[in-house]
């Protein structure tokens, strides 16, 4: 008769003998399956209706589906569904449960069943033997001698069968913990031995004396659960290579990891080392980019876009799995043997057949697909660092335009120097990641210097039309611009006293210094505002990149200096170019920026801009022809101005006399006039005057010969107004004043030739007074501070000490340095003067023409 299989019957009845556990230890009970009976017992067929007991005193029970919607309402019907949805749901955690903690029971169960089951099946060949025997008269000698050999052997097969059902129960769980402690070469081993395990419960080789169906053991039909296991343990393979796959952009894996990682996808999937290398660097290339993604302030608190161990060194991957081998790591040195006795109950596997105990995967490291030869393997990593080193390059442009200074710059770049002298990478590629953040660095440098120096030109040139406008509009600040003795002259606040508890009075002294500076040095605020935002720019940029300017660098740097240098120059010529109108705004916008070519030429801006070109060095030069343009551009609008009014006023001179012995009143107007447009651009305190000609100098020569121009051309028409013999002297005058700079100007013998044409031509010529030089001598002591700006400077004098018994007081000395004019001597004044006070007679006083 056919043998029903045996089934497993699981219940959680403490009377059962078969799932009895000692006291000793706590079992958790499951609760009853609502429904379940063993196997014993026929499952009760399914019918249309089901009873729903009640949960609600309000919702009635309904035996037939078919009536649920036509006794309750839609709520009551959709309780009665959430009702059932949640007992499927215990039942199915119930199922889960009872799987996930009882499968040992399980084990234990199913070969308690098989036990009693050949058990009884003994038995009952017993009986037929007994039954058999009986009537044949058998004598007793002919029955059977080794039924206890018999047993020992059905034991030893059950209990292999029992170590191998075991292993693969357990599979699973080993597997995920081995995964949690990133041990994939361990869990990708135990599956590879899982499968082994699997093959050899379901193998059908009856010619193997341990075979079990030879034992009446057929593990497919009486234990199905071998293959919904079997089922279970083979997706764990896809879920292997995957999280070890992942760990692959884990850059802080160490050489050993990485390596076992790699052997581990080339055993689970038989993948060439070729690809299983594809796999690596592709993987660490995403590890790259995640890396090279994030923020750069952290960069250097120890972020890093690459770590040594990211990159491979080995030059020959040949994976060898040899139960001995010292030459490989511990993480790399497996055996079957090892992996068993770390796993827990490893006393059980010890029941387990010696092939399966000592089972090594199979690597033929002969083959291609095993072995990777040195060529390929550097051009395959020459191909990964070239792409990443080309990844780097342009992140790290994106980090650096974050960079506004020099020295910002220069930190990232020498901390990622120093960050890379730790890291194990062979000389060359060291080189070549140098190189690419130097050049990165460098771009970036010269980006920063572009723009320094062009925000530099360009405040530059906003200040310069900005204070060129208020020179135009007439405001209180071109008035003190034009003016430079009224802002020395003006009164400062000197720093209080009254400081705070902890405060200084160091800061406000500086600034009164530097305040008190700019006065002495005739510095206006116009001015000052101007040159104080070139000089600022170019300190800051001279300190930012103090040491920091390398050979390549500075020539990046050089031809960037060069241009703002000839963007500053050419902001001045074309302003002067412009004042072309000979308008009274132009005549002071002239001489502004005469003024400011001056003060560039004394400024440290250059010294700061450290322009080392040809062209840059001769910014000295450029600004000083700028200079002098301007100068003579102005030179030309004052004197033709000067001289319009000298024509215009010449007929004054009849109300004063057709005097010979003095100066005109046209003339010392014009002289006056002069004086008061040398005085704001050739200041007595600017020392070039004492070293260069001085622009009164050559402002007064070019009056003097412009005047004869026009003596000469309107001589017909003058001699009408005014004497020959008043030319004359104003002419003597003019020379006096001439000789007073210098007696080698080649003008002066074309002015003598002139004097003695106006004198061959006066009627009185020979009414020459004796002492006309000393009159001359005379009046410009007399006048010597009133035309303080067109005279030359003379060293002053050490004071002397007079005698306590003199009555001569030298403080006027002191002050007039020509000389002190003759005291009774008296002169008709040429100019309408008003009453002088009784302490500043020697001062002009402002007034208008008085009426006669």
């Amino acid at each position: 008769m056919a043998r029903r299989p045996p089934t497993v019957s699981v219940s959680t009845s403490p009377s059962s003998a078969v799932l009895h556990q000692p006291p000793s230890k706590a079992t958790p009970q499951l609760s009853p399956l609502r429904g379940f009976r063993t196997p014993t017992s026929p499952w009760p067929p399914r019918s249309g209706s089901f009873p729903i007991p009640p949960r609600h005193p309000h919702v009635p029970s309904v035996e037939d589906p078919d009536d649920l919607f036509a006794k309750l309402t839609v709520p009551e019907v959709k309780q009665v569904h959430q009702r059932l949805l949640s007992d499927a749901d215990a039942k199915q955690e119930e199922l889960r449960l009872m799987r996930r903690e009882r499968y040992r029971d399980l084990l234990q169960a199913s070969s308690s069943i098989i036990s009693i089951a050949q058990s009884s099946q003994d038995v009952l060949d017993a009986l037929e033997d007994i039954k058999t025997s009986i009537p044949a008269e058998i004598p007793q000698s002919a029955r059977r001698p080794n039924d206890s050999e018999k047993d020992d052997s059905q034991l030893r097969i059950l209990q292999s069968v029992a170590a191998h059902m075991k292993l693969l129960l357990d599979t699973p769980e080993h597997i995920w913990r081995l995964l949690e402690k990133k041990k994939y070469l361990h869990a990708g081993w135990l599956f590879l031995l899982a499968r082994i395990i699997y093959q050899a419960l379901v193998r059908e080789d009856t010619e193997d004396e341990n075979d079990w169906t030879a034992h009446g053991i057929v593990v497919p039909e009486q234990f199905p659960l071998v293959q919904r296991q079997w089922d279970t343990v083979s997706q764990l393979r896809a879920q292997i290579t995957y999280k070890a796959t992942l760990s692959l952009r884990d850059s802080n894996a160490s050489l050993e990891d990485v390596c076992s990682i790699l052997l581990t996808l080339h055993l689970l999937e038989s993948r060439p080392l070729g690809d299983v290398l594809t796999t690596f660097l592709t993987q660490r290339a995403r590890t790259l980019q995640a890396t090279l993604s994030r923020t750069p302030k952290s960069m250097p608190n120890g972020s890093s876009s690459m770590n040594g161990s990211a990159h491979p060194k080995s030059k020959r991957i040949t994976f060898h799995v040899p139960s001995q081998d010292t030459s490989l790591p511990p993480e790399l040195q497996m055996s079957t043997q090892h992996l068993l006795s770390t796993l827990p109950s490893a006393s059980h596997f010890v029941l387990l057949p010696s092939t399966i105990r000592s089972y090594k995967p199979y690597v033929d490291s002969t083959s291609a697909v095993s072995s990777l030869y040195p060529t390929q393997l550097g051009l395959r990593l020459g191909e990964w660092f070239s792409k990443a080193v080309a990844e780097l390059k342009s992140v790290a442009e994106g980090w650096f335009t974050e960079l506004r200074t020099l020295k910002e710059v220069w930190a990232v770049r020498s901390w990622f120097n120093d960050w890379l002298g730790t890291k194990e990478l062979e000389d060359g590629e060291r080189q070549e990641l140098s190189e690419v953040i130097d050049d990165v660095a460098h771009g970036q440098a010269v980006k920063i210097l572009r723009t320094a120096l062009g925000n530099l030109q360009g405040g530059f040139q906003d200040e310069l039309q900005s204070a060129l406008l208020q020179l135009r509009d007439g405001t209180s600040e071109a008035l003190v611009e034009s003016t430079p003795a009224k802002f020395l002259f003006q009164p400062l606040v000197p720093p209080s006293f009254d400081v705070g508890v902890g405060s200084s009075l160091v800061p406000a002294f500086r600034k009164y210094e530097s305040t008190v500076r700019r006065q002495v040095t005739g510095r206006t605020p116009l001015l000052h505002k101007i040159l104080s935002s070139l000089e600022n720019g170019a300190k800051a940029l001279q300190d930012d990149s103090e040491g920091k300017l390398t050979e390549k660098l500075r020539g990046a740097y050089a031809p960037l200096a060069e241009d703002c240098c000839q963007v500053i120059l050419a902001a001045i010529s074309s302003n002067v170019a412009e004042l072309n109108s000979g308008t009274d705004a132009d005549v002071r916008s002239l001489a502004f920026l005469s003024r400011l070519a001056e003060a560039l030429h004394a400024s440290p801006f250059h010294s700061y801009l450290k322009c080392e070109t040809v062209i840059g060095t001769d910014f000295h030069g450029g600004i000083s022809a700028l200079r002098e343009q301007s100068v003579n551009q102005w030179r030309g609008f004052v004197v033709s101005a000067v001289l319009a009014n000298y024509q215009k006023t010449s007929w004054h001179a009849r109300g004063h006399g057709d005097s010979s012995n003095q100066p005109s009143w046209s003339l010392m107007q014009a002289l006056l006039s002069l004086s008061s447009y040398v005085h704001p651009i050739d200041a007595l305190s600017n020392p070039a005057r004492s070293q260069n000609r001085s622009i009164a100098e050559i402002t007064l020569r070019h009056f003097t010969v412009s005047l004869i121009d026009a003596l000469a051309s309107g001589q017909t028409s003058e001699k009408e107004q005014r004497g020959p013999q008043a030319n004359v002297f104003d002419m003597k005058f003019l020379r006096r004043l001439l000789t007073l700079w210098t007696s080698d100007w080649d003008g002066l013998s074309e002015l003598d030739q002139f004097i003695e044409q106006l004198q061959s031509s006066s009627t009185n010529s020979k009414e020459r007074p004796d002492d006309e030089e000393s009159l001359i001598e005379q009046h410009i002591l007399r006048t010597q501070i009133l035309l303080a700006p067109l005279l030359p400077p003379i060293p002053p004098q050490p004071p002397t000490h007079p005698n306590k018994s003199s009555t001569k007081d030298t403080r006027t000395e002191s002050l007039l340095l020509f000389g002190v004019p003759a005291v009774g001597q008296t002169a008709q004044p040429v100019m309408d003067l008003v009453k002088p006070g009784p302490r500043f007679g020697s001062l002009l006083v402002g007034s208008t023409a008085v009426a006669r």
